[in-house]
């Protein structure tokens, strides 16, 4: 697993803002995460963002980012297919943030193909994702004894047909 420090995220997600204002993204559609009673997420439609701008003296929570390979018996043993130990060959990005104080209840996270949104009552981050993924095909657990959401983004990456 391959582990972005939140250094290299905020560098990445400056150049994302001043780079992609001006191109827009057609299927930057987006769901809305809510973290259920079950631990899995639920999708609603998207809301306006307009109140996401400003500044509301809120802490960034600490996270990591991982990328997390499926991986099965020819994988490891026999080395049959086409995967490698780099971030190309990996299906899901893990984030886990760590919401100490929070519940269940006081988190909402939203997740399009670039960027996560998370909001507590204390906390609130806002990361622009190293690669693109499927909100769809995305889920969300709080993990009540660490005081952690973890959100498993299934990224899209167009070279896979070829690739594997």
């Amino acid at each position: 697993m391959a582990s972005w420090t939140p250094d290299l995220l905020h560098a990445l997600q400056k150049l994302f803002e001043n780079g992609n204002e001006s191109a827009g993204n057609d299927d930057d559609t987006g769901l809305k995460q809510e973290v259920s009673d079950g631990g899995a997420a639920k999708a609603e439609e998207p809301e306006d963002d307009s109140e996401d701008d400003d500044d509301d003296g809120k802490k960034e929570p600490s996270y990591t980012i991982n990328f997390q390979q499926d991986l099965n018996t020819e994988d490891l043993f026999l080395r049959l297919g086409n995967r490698t130990p780099l971030t190309s060959s990996c299906e899901t990005l893990v984030v886990r943030i760590f919401l100490p104080g929070e519940t269940m209840s006081t988190i909402t996270s939203r997740l399009k193909p670039r960027h996560l949104k998370v909001k507590g009552q204390g906390y609130r981050l806002g990361l622009y994702l190293p690669q693109r993924c499927d909100p769809r095909r995305s889920s969300a657990k709080w993990r009540p004894e660490e005081q952690t959401l973890e959100i498993r983004a299934h990224l899209v990456r167009e070279l896979d047909p070829f690739n594997f």
